[in-house]
């Protein structure tokens, strides 16, 4: 079901319509001017990207695609889309019976990479260049794209800063040398003599007291604010790359215990002791994967960053 964000042309007002019966043409009414509109739809899917062979394009659509030139079984290029919109396009190396590499670096069995605008695939004498596809979100009717209402510009006046009224000035300074004549007594008044030596220790060791309860207040506030990875070796056993000690690449993790899968699932998803997550970590966090319980069902998991 397509669904298009449109400018009513009399009122300005943004509606959403969305085309549950696929309808080339549909006619709605602005609910706030009443004004009939014809919303035309396209109805075929916005595009995901391309490889280039030469002069030759190969259009790419969202899950698995087959690489052009290349026998099925050697790579496999899937294409996905995030919680966020974000398209990302994964070229994985299923077997090493192939030379593969992405601009310039070669690419073992099992190994992913995230194809980015202008990367160059060569597999043994097949070369490919990646383009990404550029996208646009709010339509108007016969009217430019925009992602936003347009931010009226300021008028002549705007910019010209307002004149001080200079016979205020007199009253305004008058008030404040008042007021400090006023408060600047009652301050000496305030601090008695007789402890001015009882308190020099207090002012010369308390920065330190304060600063390590500073330091206590930051470690603490910090632990409590920050989500932490898991880390593997003391509720899991982790079977990939690292970086800096925390899983990095993709991989699989086998659960010793239950344990939450990830601390940026919003779903908060518990695997038990035996089961496993394969799929890609960022920086110790699962970014997407599958996941294998122990009864035998399996879970598709898309986190994103």
């Amino acid at each position: 079901m397509e669904t298009l964000h449109i400018k009513c042309p009399s009122c300005g007002i943004v509606l959403e319509v969305r085309n549950s019966k696929n309808e080339k043409v549909k006619k709605i009414t602005c609910p706030n001017c009443q004004k009939q509109l014809a919303i035309t739809f396209d109805n075929t899917s916005a595009p995901v990207g391309s490889l280039y062979k030469g002069s030759t394009r190969y259009q790419l659509n969202e899950g698995s695609n087959a690489v052009p030139g290349v026998p099925s079984g050697i790579v496999e290029l899937r294409v996905i889309r995030l919680k966020d919109g974000t398209i990302k396009h994964i070229l994985r190396v299923l077997t090493g019976e192939q030379k593969v590499k992405v601009n310039g670096q070669s690419l073992m069995q099992d190994d992913e990479v995230v194809l980015q605008q202008g990367d160059e695939l060569t597999m043994d004498v097949i070369v490919l260049s990646f383009d990404k596809p550029q996208t646009n979100h709010v339509d108007s009717l016969g009217q430019t794209h925009e992602h936003a209402p347009a931010t009226p510009k300021p008028t002549k006046d705007e910019h010209k800063p307002s004149k001080p009224s200079w016979l205020l000035w007199p009253v305004f300074i008058t008030a404040v040398a008042l007021l400090f004549i006023y408060l600047w007594p009652s301050k000496l008044v305030q601090q008695p003599k007789t402890v001015v030596e009882d308190t020099i220790d207090e002012v010369i060791r308390e920065p330190e007291s304060a600063k390590n309860e500073d330091k206590e207040t930051d470690k603490t506030s910090k632990s409590q604010s920050i989500k932490q990875p898991i880390v593997p070796d003391e509720t899991a056993v982790w079977h990939g790359k690292r970086v800096n000690g925390r899983p990095h690449g993709y991989g699989t993790m086998i659960f010793r215990k239950a344990t939450r899968i990830d601390s940026l699932d919003d779903q908060g998803r518990i695997a038990q002791s035996g089961e496993k997550v394969e799929g890609n970590y960022v920086n110790g966090h699962l970014e997407y994967g599958t996941w294998f319980k122990s009864d035998g069902s399996i879970e598709k998991i898309l986190i994103g960053r």
